[in-house]
């Protein structure tokens, strides 16, 4: 005899199966953004700036005063579900549903990075632009009297771009590191003296190269002139820094091989982040038997508010690969 399943337990099951996914996933924005709790429906950020910094206390205390600037995130609504067929309960099938939910904690857990994803394609774009009102990835970012440049570009020597040599890869990370460093708040002051943890986001292609260019022990040795020397190598001093490395399908791909591709490089030892995870409801459990009469079926799923948005262009660089 079969005994009946309660769409109670089954519910049970299938949170539980959601929720582990879902924590176990490894996140782009553990990095990239900074999480930031939210209690309406927009949050308003007039920090991103950066502050002044500390100095001599000379007479009164001088009042550091903000830039008088507005930067707004909108909360979205999002949601998931399936259903649950009452029979299969019955027939006590009901694996697939935990399988399934397991699925949906996975792709829970992936959607706000494809937000992000999305803003990091988009950040060179018309209207897709940085809390001072200028595009996101430009060199056109003011902060009083300073200008900041948030982009660079290396030319490869290969005609292929996803095919770039390992003293190539170091030279992405160097350009951008040194833009990092040469950006100056309001004051006139770095932002970033040093760099203490770098995220360097790269599309599929390029993700082996760098992962060697990074990794490895020793590199082939260059000749002034770019060229290898035969039979030469030496140290690889990127191996020694504090880099996490991170590549997502959903970071646009060009379209053929020798066209331009872009890397992302970003300081993310801070408080502050390139990006914004804003959260407004965490995600919760629902569930739905108001069917179960007239459709032999039960719904379950969860639902969240939140949004990804821009937050610190000073602490990321986009670098052009082209040929």
């Amino acid at each position: 005899m079969t005994i009946a399943i309660h769409p109670t337990v089954v519910r049970k099951q299938c949170l539980g199966a959601f929720k582990e996914s879902y924590d176990a996933r490894p996140v782009l924005r553990g990095d990239l953004a900074m999480t930031v709790p939210s209690t309406t429906a927009e949050e308003e950020y007039a920090w991103l700036g950066g502050v002044r910094g500390v100095e001599e206390w000379l007479g009164d205390r001088k009042a550091a005063q903000l830039p008088d600037r507005s930067f707004k995130i909108a909360n979205k609504h999002w949601e998931d579900n399936l259903r649950i067929n009452r029979d299969h309960l019955e027939d006590d099938q009901t694996g697939q549903y935990v399988q399934m939910a397991a699925e949906m904690g996975i792709n829970a857990a992936d959607h706000p990075d494809g937000l992000l994803c999305t803003l990091l394609d988009k950040g060179a774009t018309a209207g897709y632009t940085a809390y001072d009102n200028v595009v996101f990835f430009s060199a056109a970012h003011k902060e009083g009297e300073n200008t900041n440049d948030n982009t660079d570009e290396v030319e490869v020597a290969a005609a292929n771009t996803t095919e770039p040599t390992a003293a190539e890869c170091h030279e992405m990370l160097e350009k951008a590191c040194l833009k990092l460093r040469a950006m100056t708040n309001w004051a006139g002051k770095p932002f970033v003296n040093r760099i203490t943890k770098l995220a360097v986001v790269v599309p599929p292609s390029l993700e082996i190269r760098m992962a060697k260019a990074l990794n490895s022990e020793l590199i082939p040795a260059q000749a002034t002139d770019g060229t290898n020397v035969t039979g030469g190598v030496v140290t690889n001093i990127w191996k020694s820094k504090n880099i996490v490395l991170l590549s997502d399908s959903r970071v646009v791909e060009s379209s053929t091989s020798t066209t331009d591709r872009y890397i992302y490089v970003a300081e993310v030892s801070r408080a502050i982040r390139p990006f914004v995870y804003q959260i407004r409801q965490e995600l919760r459990e629902q569930a739905d038997a108001s069917e179960e009469f007239d459709r032999n079926e039960i719904k379950w799923g969860v639902d969240a508010r939140y949004n990804v948005g821009y937050g610190a262009y000073w602490l990321i660089v986009r670098v052009t690969v082209s040929t």
